[in-house]
């Protein structure tokens, strides 16, 4: 029964930094995958990926999108029961910063006008009379839309036996976007 669901085979355990900035190229880390059981593995990939909402029609629904993928393994391997197996990654961010990121990261006047942009609320903002809510209109056409972003890397074994994909082992991390400031390249 076990074996059909893919039920305690693999231990997926990874380390990589709480946090990454849009200038990185890749994000790095090792995966340590530990047998509960004899078990044949035949992938092993670690995922960059971005989550949204988009609300249509009234409704709200979660958005993902795979910015970049590491594979470390692809080949059947035994795991014996009690084995470890560690690997080193370095997946790539794989996104493009906006017109507003690239402000942000100058100095002087234009990086503080970034900075604010990033903190500002477009929507609340541009319904407002005078010269703010004719910057945020325009903030507004430059940067579009400005959903609330989740980024994370999994790992993801995938174990022979196991029938259904959505069964295979995996790690995930939320790691947090710092393109500025002091916490800026800090892990």
């Amino acid at each position: 029964m076990k074996d059909f669901f893919g039920v305690s085979t693999v231990k997926v355990e990874m380390d990589c930094p709480a946090q990454f900035s849009i200038d990185q190229e890749t994000i790095d880390g090792h995966v340590t995958l530990t047998g509960l059981r004899d078990q044949e593995i035949s992938e092993v990939k670690v995922e960059f990926v971005e989550e949204w909402d988009v609300r249509r029609d009234g409704r709200t629904e979660k958005t993902s999108l795979v910015r970049g993928t590491d594979l470390l393994c692809n080949q059947k391997i035994l795991l014996r029961e009690g084995e470890q197996i560690s690997c080193e990654f370095a997946v790539p961010v794989g996104l493009k910063p906006t017109m507003i990121d690239d402000l942000k990261m100058k100095d002087g006047a234009l990086g503080v006008l970034g900075k604010m942009a990033s903190l500002m609320d477009f929507d609340k903002l541009s319904k407002k009379d005078g010269i703010l809510g004719g910057v945020a209109e325009v903030a507004s056409w430059v940067e579009p839309e400005k959903p609330n972003r989740t980024y994370k890397v999994i790992a993801v074994v995938n174990v022979v036996s196991t029938h259904f994909h959505r069964f295979d082992p995996k790690c995930e991390k939320i790691v947090f976007r710092v393109d500025w400031g002091p916490l800026k390249g800090r892990s």
